[in-house]
């Protein structure tokens, strides 16, 4: 009687272990389903991030219009917008932004001056300014083809950080407190004149 007690108890034992391995074995077999599951999900997220080889391609193309575009109005302001004024020249610029040249009552057809001026030299090194459409940018190239920009108080600078001979004045016009004249001269024109 005691023997097949043991013996019952023997296979107790055993059909406890076994079910221990194989309940151990699924749960082992549903982490590793899962695992999978989990790096199918990131692999197919990190593939539809990324453009297929048409998007990009089209993204290309289309970046490259827009260039061609933004180009192709710069040329066309160039062309059409853009007056070209002696350096030496005065001119008035109204409270409104309104360009005009001094003595002249009717403003200049196409300018607007919003307050980022720069200094153009011609190829030829005849001085003289731009005045552009909805903003006063004048492009100054030595003759290395680099620009020169307008530094604190109208100081001009030279694109390796040296300053030029240049220099914009601004002179108050008597008679009119909205207008003031924009002078861009040398510093020995500007003495000539009293305004240095």
């Amino acid at each position: 009687m005691r023997c097949e007690e043991e013996r019952a108890a023997a296979e107790r034992r055993k059909q406890l272990e076994a079910e221990e391995r194989r309940q151990a074995a699924a749960a082992a077999w549903d982490a590793k389903r899962e695992k999978e599951a989990a790096d199918d999900r990131w692999e197919a997220a990190v593939l539809a991030a990324l453009p297929p080889v048409h998007v990009a391609e089209q993204l290309r193309m289309a970046a490259r219009a827009r260039r061609e575009a933004e180009q192709s109005a710069e040329s066309a302001d160039e062309v059409g917008a853009w007056k070209m004024f002696d350096l030496n020249q005065q001119y008035e610029c109204s409270a409104q932004g309104q360009v005009r040249r001094v003595g002249e009552k009717e403003p200049m057809q196409g300018t607007e001056v919003k307050g980022e001026i720069m200094l153009t030299l011609s190829s030829d090194n005849k001085k003289k300014i731009s005045v552009r459409r909805a903003n006063i940018i004048a492009w100054c190239w030595a003759k290395d083809g680099k620009k020169l920009a307008l530094g604190p108080g109208g100081a001009v600078k030279c694109a390796d950080g040296k300053m030029s001979k240049y220099k914009v004045y601004h002179q108050k016009d008597t008679k009119n407190d909205c207008a003031r004249n924009l002078l861009i001269l040398t510093k020995q024109e500007a003495r000539r004149r009293g305004l240095d």
